[in-house]
């Protein structure tokens, strides 16, 4: 936990100082003195979270995120500071004199909030994809440049989403030591303290902010420790709402909050493609002050746009031989590692499958009939199986799924989820008939996106975290609208006190009990798993592939494979690693 807490700090000032260098260039631009201390210090390093993920971007197409990025990036980091270090310690003094200045309840408070930051980012991964493919994506990242035709070895490889990028470069694995994966603890400790402000400090939106909080620590518990992409892209999508909503209140600073809106868009695109429909605030926004601004801010979001998506996009194509994968339609590439297309629609139709199978019969059992099975022919097994349904027998599958978790946790998803639908589909309709319920313009634009996103992750897959933030949004806004109409100010203030301290408390007892479950002595992360691997010869090359057959390499040394029948897939293109992979001319089939 110390080194933890160590490695936090590090992020925080790395990305604060970009965050802050990001803020200067467009005051620049401008020509405004933007005051940073109003935006907030998470939103501050938020904004250079996402600059960071644009510079990585850029590297990595060149190079490998290890210590040479690591020191050009510090140094840059270094020389912002010396530059600016008059501007940057008034902030920082000013940012700790307001804290000291918080009285004692406050302060405890916060405390409660940091600590259950780290009980939650050293307990033990609970979240397989990480054993799957998160580790491995992110030592390729760390050892070498973009590598052409990843995504042949296996298809979740060819996956470009960029927080991986950031993950890489504060994982420290240059220095020879268990990696630190960090930056989902360090992005769910931001969102819960802007939350937590809101509900204790601010009087409007406590509850929209106290529903959000208790749901987000539900729903992320156990997947704080891990460094996938669900975490990531709520948090981002949660802050471009919680700044739309400042937006309408406060027109202060109105073309920096665009901007940061439009940023946090495209770069949470780039993270997550599930979160699409939540374009519909940024090109809202756009279009309705596009007429109204100057000609340099319509600049800056052209090149904005440029930036973030034109790495993003060179690394599909390297990584995977397409503009957008696994969208096989848009096919205008002819490079000798490009994934085939019935491979790239396999796995594309396996998203939806996954989203409606039951929990039995998901994996490979362990008999001699699956020794030579190859993560591309399982998924397509899963694929004959589920994707050619009637809607009738698809949401029969989803019950099954429903009844045979064992998880308590997945009963009370698969409730909201319901729910969600219901309140996107009539609640509108019904509170625009009760004078009683005030409806602003905000709760408008909101109820399109949490609509737009609920069908579009119905019709695509209809799974709980691939659109729970669009689900939560849609409670939470109908509760929203509900408090207002039904709870005065002087009671709310009361209520909100008692309700989300509870919720706390609550939380950080959990995050203590597991944390002194797992009886380590609090220095590092829960270390990964150690698995045994056997080594197979493909291309007088060494690729290890996990004995129990289960999938998980976790963080064993590259290459590694889920399945045997994975080598029949791919082949070296050159004599080292980093040359890349290229399919092999035929698909055998099962």
């Amino acid at each position: 936990m110390l080194l933890s807490f160590l490695i936090w700090g590090y992020i925080f000032i790395i990305s604060f100082i970009y965050g802050f260098a990001f803020i200067k260039v467009i005051s620049f631009l401008l020509k405004r003195e933007y005051n940073i201390i109003n935006e907030g210090c998470d939103i501050v390093s938020l904004a250079g979270i996402c600059l960071l993920i644009i510079l990585l971007s850029f590297f990595s197409l060149f190079i490998n995120v290890g210590v040479e990025v690591h020191f050009i990036i510090l140094m840059s980091a270094v020389i912002i500071a010396l530059k600016f270090r008059m501007q940057l310690k008034a902030i920082f003094i000013n940012y700790i004199l307001l804290l000291v200045n918080k009285n004692k309840f406050l302060k405890g408070i916060y405390f409660l909030i940091f600590m259950i930051g780290l009980f939650y980012a050293v307990i033990p991964i609970d979240d397989p994809d990480t054993a799957y493919y998160h580790a491995q994506i992110i030592q390729w990242i760390e050892k070498f440049k973009v590598v052409p035709g990843l995504g042949n070895i296996n298809p979740v490889f060819g996956y470009n989403q960029s927080i991986y990028l950031v993950s890489a470069f504060f994982s420290f694995s240059f220095l020879g030591i268990e990696p630190f994966h960090l930056i989902n603890p360090y992005l769910f400790l931001l969102l819960i303290t802007r939350l937590t402000y809101l509900i204790f400090e601010k009087k409007e939106n406590c509850f929209f902010a106290g529903a959000i909080l208790v749901f987000f620590l539900f729903t992320f518990y156990h997947f704080v420790s891990s460094c996938g992409t669900d975490l990531p892209a709520y948090v981002f999508c949660t802050y471009i709402i919680l700044i739309f909503i400042q937006l309408n209140q406060n027109r202060f600073d109105l073309k920096l909050k665009n901007i940061l809106i439009f940023l946090f868009t495209i770069i949470v695109l780039t993270i997550k493609l599930s979160v699409l429909p939540i374009v519909i605030i940024s090109a809202f926004l756009t279009i309705k002050n596009i007429k109204k601004t100057r000609r340099k801010v319509k600049l800056i979001f052209f090149a904005l746009l440029i930036l973030i998506l034109t790495p993003w996009i060179t690394r599909n194509v390297i990584l995977t031989g397409y503009l957008v994968y696994p969208l096989s339609s848009i096919d205008i590439f002819n490079v000798d590692w490009k994934i085939p297309n019935e491979r790239v629609d396999i796995q594309k139709n396996f998203i939806k499958s996954w989203a409606i199978m039951p929990f039995e019969k998901e994996f490979p059992k362990k008999n001699s009939n699956n020794k030579s099975l190859s993560m591309l022919e399982w998924e397509e097994r899963v694929n004959k199986q589920y994707i050619n349904l009637d809607f009738n027998q698809k949401v029969d599958n989803i019950l099954k799924r429903n009844k045979s978790s064992k998880s308590s946790g997945y009963k009370i998803e698969f409730f909201m989820s319901i729910l969600a639908c219901f309140t996107a589909l009539f609640a509108p309709v019904f509170l625009g008939f009760k004078k009683k319920f005030t409806i602003v313009f905000t709760d408008v634009v909101l109820w399109g996106i949490y609509f737009f996103g609920i069908i579009y992750v119905v019709i695509f897959s209809p799974s709980y975290r691939f659109g729970c933030f669009f689900f939560l949004l849609s409670i939470i806004c109908f509760v929203n609208i509900l408090i207002r109409g039904f709870f005065k100010t002087g009671l709310s203030y009361y209520i909100r006190k008692i309700l989300f301290l509870g919720i706390i408390v609550f939380s950080t007892w959990i995050g203590l009990k597991n944390y002194t479950h797992i009886k380590t002595i609090g220095i590092n992360q829960y270390p990964y798993y150690k698995i045994k691997t056997k080594a197979y010869e493909n291309s007088n090359m060494i690729v290890r592939v996990p004995i129990s057959l289960n999938f998980c390499c976790w963080n064993t040394m590259i290459p590694c494979v889920a399945l045997p029948g994975d080598l029949k897939e791919f082949e070296f293109r050159g004599d080292d690693l980093g040359s890349g992979f290229r399919p092999k001319d035929k698909i055998k089939a099962n």
